[in-house]
């Protein structure tokens, strides 16, 4: 019996090993969590992304299903359930924080060309929308397909008031054409090409990106492209 007790005692760790085990652990912890954080925000932000989007899709065939000849942005924004409208202005709705990509410089707000044109809004879901049109003639040329009859456009913030109001994080762009939405940045778009409106430049042609692909890396890299690389890894 005193054997097996000194055998048992032999197999245990010691204090000094615990430490070390435990030090081992919180090391690895502080080299990964950062990452699964990252990773967990932005699918938190794409879900939010998809939904918006999901959403706006719904808006333009109710739209279609009521007859309604027009495609401003006004005729849209009423399939959505609103909190706060503020007209040709942001002040109420948004701030004018908000920035670019890769620059920091403001582009909504103050700043902004358009933001004496522009309406914004907040929606019950607490989303902060950006939009106006341009006519009811649809004949704005922005790419090929259903690009080149463009009638109006949205920009939203999808997790509204929060950090880190970013064009390419959190704010996103949409076109409203005849034919359906198109989000910024596809691969027929060519007023602003995702290579240099996106990954390079001001961050508004992100969301046909992030929807399809899933990922937000063109903040780490620079090669990007619908023709090449569609992740950094």
């Amino acid at each position: 019996m005193v054997r097996e007790t000194e055998n048992s005692m032999a197999l245990a760790f010691t204090l000094a090993e615990v430490l070390i085990t435990l030090a081992v652990i919180g090391i690895v912890a502080a080299l990964t969590l950062p990452s699964f954080i990252e990773k967990y925000q932005e699918k938190i932000l794409i879900t939010k992304l998809k939904k918006f989007y999901s959403e706006l899709a719904f808006a333009h065939n109710m739209n279609i299903a009521n007859e309604k000849t027009g495609f401003t942005s006004e005729d849209l924004l009423e399939y959505f359930k609103t909190y706060k409208i503020c007209e040709h202005t942001y002040e109420g709705c948004a701030d004018n924080t908000y920035v670019n990509v890769k620059n920091g410089r403001a582009n909504w707000g103050k700043t902004d060309s358009f933001a004496s044109t522009s309406n914004y809004a907040i929606l019950q879901n607490g989303m902060i929308l950006r939009y106006f049109s341009w006519g009811n003639t649809c004949s704005n040329d922005a790419g090929t397909g259903a690009l080149s009859n463009v009638c109006s456009e949205f920009s939203i913030d999808i997790n509204g008031s929060q950090k880190p109001n970013q064009l390419g994080k959190d704010v996103f762009y949409f076109y409203v054409t005849q034919k359906g939405i198109v989000p910024f940045g596809t691969k027929e778009e060519t007023r602003y090409p995702f290579e240099t409106a996106c990954a390079l430049q001001s961050g508004t042609s992100c969301a046909a990106w992030v929807l399809e692909n899933e990922n937000f890396d063109y903040f780490k890299c620079d090669d990007l492209s619908w023709n090449g690389k569609k992740t950094c890894e």
